[in-house]
């Protein structure tokens, strides 16, 4: 069979498919298929099991890309007496033009039944099993109340709905049989989804994890991290081949990536180095973010702030009567903190509030603290956009801390600026940056994942801290500065 042919009609028809839908159903449904070469790369290192008969499920079909090109590669290995596949989709129209895609191939190869079933998988009740689970399932928040009572052990707070069919599928894997999925990657680390990362580590074995460098040019509409894996219904797998594009891979074991036993979270390293600088973070306890040392979301949520109109205020603090300053994140540029006004055109200006019946708890004191930008930027030079807060605002006892921006302080509001500086070197560091890329999987910094990670503890961080004072001006540091200090304390050996 020509399967270039059948690529061609593919192409061809996934585009008249497209052009019948619009972007608002597109992304209700969740249809963003997947290209060509990513499913060369979910099934290569695949191992195609010598059996005669062979049962392929797909619970999220659409027009049957990784269908074909799994039935290309097991016939490419050998022709199965019997090969029998269920493919399922909510959208009748996808249904139809999978069908007219495989009309032909299934023409020719009289051993092979495609099932088309137009049907939420998720609501499936037969307990059929299968050699060979691939999908690229739909990826979209749902309310816990919609999730099958079945699944909702897997689940940890705020489902996605592919959490669901990784959890439904693994259910359908034969023994020796091999689930292959391509999805966003926060599964791996996420706090929502620790009972189904236990799952899989109790119950199956991974044998592949790929990560790409780019999310948007695999799926354009989706904006976490994307990864493929190789889960296999087999507990005497060891090793697990880690990859990322454009890197060797890495054969490790799975206590090698593997966070720590309570949170099950899944590390995936570029390379080698990756995997040796990891190592390196043990020395360091687990906890110092937590115990010793807190990242807390700034408590001012402007639309909800009490009169808002009157109590929200676009000039300085001290212009006004029972002013508080409202720091925003757009006081933090270019590693600088620097309150003002917001001279260009913006629909939001307030960078003040006014202590008149507003609440109290909305509002932390002035203090040391290390102000962060919760969202990070993949694209930047660093990830983490963090500056010292040294009650650089004078004559107010309290601030006003906006909740796009996070603090990192203690217990008691006390940091010194010793400790500050020293906590800012270790986010600052290419290390840390490479370590949290690891594990973090969207554009929002996760405090479940900072808890869960190797960091040092207070006294180390002074220690650093009183070393990055004695080489900096005015409290800012640059990367590669903090990259050089922080190696002193991540490998001394090399100093």
């Amino acid at each position: 069979m020509n399967f270039d042919k059948i690529y061609d009609k593919y192409i061809n028809l996934v585009e008249d498919f497209f052009s019948s839908k619009n972007n608002s159903e597109i992304k209700q449904n969740s249809q963003y298929f997947t290209p060509l070469s990513e499913v060369d790369k979910m099934l290569n290192g695949l191992i195609i099991r010598d059996k005669n008969e062979i049962r392929i499920l797909d619970p999220a079909c659409g027009c049957g890309i990784l269908i074909i090109k799994l039935l290309e590669f097991i016939l490419k290995k050998k022709e199965p007496n019997k090969v029998v596949v269920d493919a399922y989709d909510i959208d009748p129209l996808a249904l139809k033009y999978c069908k007219m895609i495989f009309e032909e191939f299934l023409h020719v190869h009289s051993n092979i039944k495609v099932n088309f079933i137009n049907k939420d998988f998720l609501e499936e009740s037969k307990e059929k099993k299968y050699d060979y689970i691939i999908t690229n399932p739909p990826y979209k928040k749902i309310n816990m109340n919609l999730a099958p009572d079945h699944l909702k052990k897997y689940l940890n707070g705020q489902p996605n709905l592919y959490h669901l069919f990784i959890a439904n599928s693994l259910n359908r894997l034969e023994i020796n049989g091999t689930f292959i999925i391509i999805s966003p990657k926060s599964y791996l680390s996420g706090l929502y989804t620790e009972n189904l990362r236990k799952y899989i580590i109790n119950q199956f074995s991974i044998s592949k994890i790929h990560t790409f460098d780019e999310r948007r040019t695999t799926f354009k509409n989706v904006i976490q991290e994307i990864c493929i894996l190789h889960i296999k219904n087999n507990k005497t797998i060891k090793n697990i081949m880690v990859s990322y594009n454009g890197h060797p891979a890495i054969k490790c074991s799975l206590n090698d990536i593997l966070l720590n036993n309570e949170t099950s979270i899944i590390l995936t390293p570029k390379d080698a180095k990756c995997l040796e600088m990891y190592n390196n973070f043990k020395k360091f306890p687990i906890g110092t973010i937590g115990k010793q040392i807190f990242f807390r979301p700034g408590k001012v949520v402007q639309f909800r702030v009490f009169d808002k109109e009157k109590n929200l205020r676009p000039k300085k603090y001290t212009e006004y009567e029972n002013g508080i300053p409202l720091i925003i994140y757009r006081h933090i540029n270019k590693e600088k903190f620097k309150y003002g006004e917001i001279l260009h055109n913006n629909n939001n200006k307030a960078i003040s509030l006014i202590n008149n019946g507003i609440s109290q708890a909305i509002l932390v004191k002035n203090a040391n603290y290390l102000l962060v930008k919760k969202n990070v930027d993949k694209g930047r030079d660093h990830l983490f956009k963090a500056v010292p807060y040294l009650k650089d605002l004078k004559g107010t006892r309290k601030i006003g801390i906006d909740n796009g921006l996070a603090y990192i302080t203690n217990k008691n509001d006390n940091l010194s600026k010793t400790e500050i500086l020293g906590i800012n070197c270790v986010l600052f560091s290419k290390q840390f940056e490479e370590y949290y890329f690891m594990i973090n999987s969207n554009h929002a910094i996760n405090v479940y994942e900072l808890k869960n990670m190797y960091f040092p503890d207070l006294e180390t961080l002074r220690k650093i801290g009183k070393e990055v004072s004695s080489k900096i001006k005015n409290n800012n540091i640059s990367p590669d500065l903090a990259t050089k200090i922080f190696s002193k304390y991540l490998n001394p050996s090399l100093f």
